[in-house]
């Protein structure tokens, strides 16, 4: 049995997979998505993660009793030596987006469809190698 929590994260994981130039996308990051957050390697040169960020009490009043309000955190990294670093993260964080259009038949019934909330580029910090962002959705999943 696999917690809602997990079941949603799988869900992205499947969504964020579909990012392939091949596809219409900027970027080929859909090779490089894994739900282990800490660990993506320093030497990777892009990768994106889902992840829980918080569970909260449900916003809307008539599921408040049957679901919880998640946010994921979907964190992407790319390498920050290139010289269009910054180019290169705008498009990661419009092709995070644009993974979930049209992805409704992705989540499992009882789950809400991701409603983006922002995108937070992460500037590389004093001897970083990589820049970043977060990507925020939520979620009302169920309670188990």
């Amino acid at each position: 049995m696999t917690t809602p929590a997990w079941t949603l994260l799988t869900a992205f994981q499947t969504c964020l997979q579909r990012i392939k130039v091949a596809d219409g996308y900027y970027t080929d990051a859909g090779l490089h998505v894994t739900l282990e957050p800490h660990q993506i390697p320093q030497s990777d040169g892009m990768a994106i993660a889902p992840a829980i960020e918080t569970l909260a009490l449900a916003s809307d009043a008539a599921v408040v009793r049957s679901k919880r309000l998640a946010t994921v955190a979907v964190i992407c990294k790319l390498g920050s030596v290139r010289s269009d670093a910054q180019e290169r993260l705008h498009e990661l964080m419009d092709d995070i987006q644009h993974a979930f259009a049209q992805r409704q038949p992705d989540f499992p019934a009882g789950y809400q469809f991701p409603v983006f909330v922002d995108a937070t580029p992460i500037a590389p910090a004093e001897g970083m190698s990589w820049t970043g962002a977060l990507v925020r959705f939520t979620s009302h999943i169920p309670i188990r």
